[in-house]
């Protein structure tokens, strides 16, 4: 285990426990929630919600999404899916010939960073854009990403440096691991797993993740939360045994 992770740990765990009082605790409380919409679920679904009640519905969803025992569980991943769809925003001008490719309100700051320190949006699927960034503005790319940069996957065998980054780092696949982190932290801490930022690895489930402001955010290492067997668990940046050189 890298031993920054392990220095970190305990400041992290204060941001965790602050955040975990602002989720529910398990998938229990989400199921009649869950239940109502597919009870209304139609072809032609159309979500209407306001924006000051999305992330409390978002983190229901996501609850009954990570458990694939769950009856709701596709259910569950086909709304948050639509719930990201409807409030994502078109690139635009940072977008250049991708103008209309559509990507999470999250990263329009800082993509426009990107853009207007020259970096260009070179090509486009319907899960990430490459971006090519210049060499020499490394160091403030990184800057500008902020908290995402977790999220972004340096492409390999290009000549200049590409970075992958998902167009919505709010679903992103998660490697979970229940390794003890710090012999300092207590038995329920301990018990409290986390996971990481995996990418690369199509094998993986796609878990919903809510990216933290402020304190509790810690660059190139602690993400956010996402729910898993369970509960709210903290989620890192790619771990090095499986970061891809770039």
């Amino acid at each position: 285990m890298p031993s920054e992770m392990e220095r970190a740990l305990d400041e992290i765990l204060t941001g965790v426990n602050a955040l975990l009082e602002q989720a529910p605790s398990t998938a229990v409380g989400a199921r009649s929630a869950v239940d109502a919409l597919r009870a209304h679920e139609t072809q032609s679904a159309v979500i209407s919600v306001e924006a000051a009640r999305l992330p409390a519905l978002l983190s229901l969803l996501a609850c009954v999404a990570s458990d694939p025992d769950h009856p709701a569980c596709a259910s569950a991943n086909d709304w948050i899916r639509q719930l990201l769809v409807l409030r994502a925003i078109p690139l635009g001008e940072i977008g250049s010939d991708f103008d209309d490719v559509t990507i999470s309100p999250l990263l329009e700051r800082p993509l426009r960073g990107l853009w207007q320190i020259g970096s260009v949006l070179a090509d486009c699927n319907a899960e990430f854009m490459m971006w090519d960034v210049m060499v020499a503005d490394a160091s403030r790319a990184r800057a500008l990403m902020g908290r995402f940069m977790g999220s972004v996957c340096p492409d390999q065998g290009t000549p200049v440096m590409r970075w992958r980054i998902p167009r919505f780092p709010e679903r992103l696949r998660i490697r979970w691991t229940d390794v003890v982190m710090s012999s300092s932290t207590s038995e329920a801490d301990n018990a409290l797993g986390h996971g990481f930022i995996d990418q690369d690895n199509d094998d993986l489930r796609v878990a919903t993740i809510f990216w933290p402001r402020g304190p509790h955010f810690v660059p190139d290492l602690f993400c956010g939360m996402a729910h898993h067997a369970g509960r709210w668990r903290p989620v890192f940046a790619q771990s090095p045994d499986t970061a891809t050189p770039g």
